[in-house]
This record gives C-alpha cells, sequence and structure tokens, in this order.
C-alpha cells in the first residue's frame, strides 16, 4: 500500500494541505491527526475530491429585511423554488404567496436565534483570524471582533424587543423591520408584524437572524453600510441551514447522546486503572474523541461551528497527547509483539530525547518535522508516562477539555435571546 504524506503550504494568514500518494517519506498518524484539524482546504484540493464540478444555479433576488431599507441580495432558500419581489422600501414589487406567520418569526427569535448567532460567530471569527492586518481593516465583521469588546455578551444580554402587531421605528418615527430603539433602555426593536409579509416560512428563520445581527452590530459601532455587510454575510451564510437539525445535534450531544456519550463512557473504563491499562484500550478513546471532533466541527464547515477555533484546537492538541500515553503502553507490554514494542520505544525517544515534558508543538515537530501555528499547540504540554500515576493523569488532562465542550454544548441547547413583546 503507498504511504501518505502531508505537505503543508502556507499563504498569508490562511492554513492549507494537500494529501498525495507518494513513497518518498514516511508520516505519522500523529502528524497526520494534526494535519485533518485544520479547518480550511484549498479551492484546489476541493475540486480534486469529485471528478464533477457543479455549477449552481443562480436564482432570483429575494428581499430581505435590514435596519434602514431592504437589502436586494440573490439567496438560496431552503426547500423553495424562489420568492420573488417582497415589499420594497418604497413600495411596488409583487404580493408574497408564502408570507410567513408573525408568531413562528417570534419563535425564531426566541429559540434558535442566540445558538445560530454565536455558532456562526465561532466560524466567523476563526475565517477573519486568517486574514492579514490590512485585509482585516477592510472587513467590516471586524467590529464584531474587536478585542476591547465581547460581542457575544452583547448578544446573549441585549434586550430584544419583539413588535408582533407595529413595525419598528427609527430615530425620525418612520416604520421599519428593525431598529436599535426598543421600548426599554439598551433595547433593539425586531417587528415580526412588519417581516412577516416580506419573507417566507422557508427562508423567515435565516433573515430575521441576520437582521438581528444588523441591529446588534449597530450597538458596536457599525455604520449602516457596514450594519448590512454583516447581514448579508449572515443570509448567506444561513440560507442552507436545516434549523430543526442545528437544534436537534446541540440537544443530543447536550443530553449526553451520541459521539460525547461514546467519549465519555470509553474514559470511564480508564479511569483508575494506571499501568493495568491497555495501549488499544487508549486507542479507542483517542479514535472516539476524533469521531467527535469531526462531528461537530465539520457538520456546517465554515458556515457554523459549535465551537470555537479555540476549543477545535485544543481538542486536537489533548487527543495527540494520549498518543504518548499509548506509546508507553504499547513499549511496555510484555505481550506486546517486539517489534511493534521496539517501535513504539522509539518513537517516545525521538518525541522526548531528555525532556520530561514539553509542548505539542515541539513534540510533533520532533517526530515528523512539521510545524503547526496554532497558539494551542503551543500551549498545551505533553509529559512522558513513567508510572500509572502518569498515565492517570495525563487521562484526567485530556478530559477536562472533554468536560468543557460538553459544557458548551449545554450552553447552546439552552441559550436564549433576551426577548420581550
Amino acid at each position: 500500500m503507498p504511504e501518505v504524506k502531508v505537505k503543508l503550504t502556507a499563504k498569508p494568514k490562511m492554513k492549507m494541505f494537500f494529501m498525495e500518494t507518494v513513497m518518498k517519506k514516511k508520516i505519522t498518524e500523529t502528524a497526520l491527526l494534526a494535519a485533518l484539524a485544520l479547518p480550511v482546504f484549498s479551492t484546489a484540493s476541493l475540486k480534486n475530491i469529485a471528478s464533477d464540478t457543479i455549477t449552481p444555479k443562480v436564482p432570483a433576488p429575494v428581499q430581505i429585511t435590514s435596519h434602514h431599507t431592504l437589502l436586494q441580495v440573490t439567496t438560496p432558500l431552503k426547500n423553495l423554488a424562489w420568492v420573488d419581489g417582497g415589499v420594497s422600501d418604497g413600495g411596488g414589487g409583487t404580493t408574497n404567496p408564502h408570507p410567513a406567520d408573525p408568531y413562528f418569526i417570534s419563535r425564531v427569535a426566541n429559540e434558535e436565534a442566540a445558538p445560530a448567532i454565536l455558532a456562526w460567530l465561532n466560524a466567523q471569527e476563526d475565517n477573519f483570524s486568517r486574514h492579514s492586518q490590512a485585509e482585516k481593516k477592510t472587513k467590516a465583521i471586524r467590529k464584531l471582533f474587536d478585542p476591547a469588546i465581547d460581542f457575544r455578551a452583547i448578544v446573549r444580554n441585549t434586550p430584544v424587543e419583539l413588535r408582533m402587531g407595529a413595525p419598528c421605528q427609527n430615530v425620525d418615527g418612520q416604520d421599519r423591520d428593525g431598529s436599535i430603539y426598543g421600548s426599554r433602555p439598551g433595547a433593539i426593536c425586531i417587528s415580526p408584524f412588519s417581516i412577516g409579509p416580506k419573507v417566507s416560512e422557508f427562508n423567515m428563520a435565516a433573515e430575521t437572524i441576520a437582521l438581528i445581527v444588523h441591529e446588534l452590530s449597530h450597538l458596536v459601532g457599525a455604520d449602516e453600510a457596514e450594519a448590512q455587510e454583516i447581514q448579508k454575510d449572515v443570509l448567506l451564510s444561513l440560507s442552507h441551514v436545516d434549523f430543526l437539525s442545528f437544534k436537534v445535534d446541540i440537544s443530543l450531544i447536550a443530553h449526553g447522546n451520541g459521539e460525547i456519550s461514546d467519549s465519555v463512557f470509553k474514559h470511564q473504563m480508564l479511569k483508575g486503572k494506571g499501568a493495568r491499562m491497555k495501549s488499544y484500550e487508549v486507542r479507542n478513546w483517542s479514535d472516539a474523541l476524533v469521531r467527535l471532533r469531526d462531528a461537530i466541527s465539520l457538520k456546517y464547515f465554515l458556515n457554523l461551528n459549535y465551537l470555537t477555533a479555540h476549543q477545535n484546537n485544543l481538542l486536537t492538541a489533548k487527543v495527540i497527547t494520549l498518543g504518548a500515553i499509548e506509546d508507553y503502553l504499547c513499549s511496555t507490554d510484555p505481550n506486546e509483539d517486539h517489534v511493534v514494542s521496539r517501535y513504539c520505544a522509539e518513537k517516545l525517544e525521538k518525541g522526548f530525547q531528555s525532556d520530561q515534558s514539553l509542548s505539542v508543538r515541539a513534540y510533533l515537530k520532533r517526530l515528523d518535522d512539521i510545524d503547526f501555528d496554532e497558539k494551542e499547540f503551543d500551549d498545551v504540554v505533553i509529559r512522558r508516562p513513567q508510572s500509572g500515576a502518569d498515565l492517570d493523569a495525563g487521562l484526567n488532562y485530556v478530559y477536562e477539555t472533554l468536560i468543557e465542550i460538553w459544557d458548551t454544548f449545554k450552553d447552546l441547547d439552552t441559550v436564549k435571546l433576551k426577548t420581550y413583546n
């Protein structure tokens, strides 16, 4: 079987990797695991995945609501041909044949908006971080990621008035679908009454959430042009999302089902075993953690991410630390094949050399001469096991991150905007 080489190339602030079948160099599974953690693929590599190129059809334009006027954006709608026209700021257009019920728009704001916005922020923050400083200055979304501002806290804590029987109004008293002027101090206003006739039941969720982010962006200094650009980004990101599946996926993990339960169970099977654990048991837990990571980070690719980039990279780095535990158990197991045992011992020696602990980044560089720029790979410490107590401590070190991720899903399952009527 041909061996696999991962070749990492870099462009300004963008990480890419290609998998090539070559016979020149052997690479360990540890480096492959780390490489697969990189969330951004090159366009060229994606084109090679399939032999056919899919060219999406250009849909008719639809109207989406914004703070002062309607934006006309070409965007796909879930399970609907297209809703044309809508109601423009000054009248005209055609009658919407599938108007949304204001009640269901309010349900979107109450139940779906907060977790969707937070997941969208996770994905966009990761994408934004890969731009050069010059590029960042041209992006309206920079206002949401200003280090001096906690936009996630603003999402969680800003009151959102839902006007069910009247439009919102701007500072001049003009009717609007959304406004930064609510009936309570510090509140923004969203009008399901006004939005309903302009959207359908199929696109109301994405457009309502995009409008909410539009209004919230004003609170952190975005002007109208910037807020519209942000609103358009949200709409395009969410237009294909099945929000029912999105919520169900969160709820399943939050309640301990699926990949999270498998990961927790496999840790419980190892807890307290110390030197009595077997290398294959550690590998089974490591594999379960990788499945969990992939299930929650690749679901919506670049549009939504349940975890922050920090959490995703941290989980990968912690999983890599399990490799040292597995190698130690393999090298000290008297029942292990002597060739395999010697390989594990040599791998430990190459990775640690004379050190008893070092960063995951340095460990990977020694093993495969590959360097990664993820901060977590540099911050996470990998320790050379020497006793059963070291093994238990190493497992607990990884388990801490697993619990942190589980808590994130429990939060996403319950978080809501502070709405009122």
